[in-house]
């Protein structure tokens, strides 16, 4: 009887730390790259819209001026294009 008091009270006393946790988790934003891709060939055509996350602004700006700029990337008849946002 006295392990299951134990249980109880070392269950509610984790349940505080595991809140806080949480709640800094969902209050740190996220950064995301935002890749667009938009194909212009004589006829037809398509567009690609791409999310990845990041850790911070600055390697999110590297990232998506490396990508956009990249030659082995590119294709002809293409526009590429790239945002950074927040999100949650």
């Amino acid at each position: 009887m006295k392990w299951v008091i134990v249980i109880a009270l070392l269950i509610t006393s984790l349940q505080p730390a595991r809140s806080q946790q949480e709640a800094l988790q969902r209050s740190k934003p996220t950064i995301y790259l935002l890749i667009k891709s938009v194909y212009i060939p004589y006829r037809g055509g398509g567009a690609a819209l791409h999310s990845l996350p990041m850790s911070s602004v600055e390697e999110c700006e590297e990232a998506g001026a490396l990508i956009v700029s990249s030659s082995r990337l590119k294709l002809r008849n293409t526009q590429d294009a790239f945002e950074c946002i927040t999100g949650r």
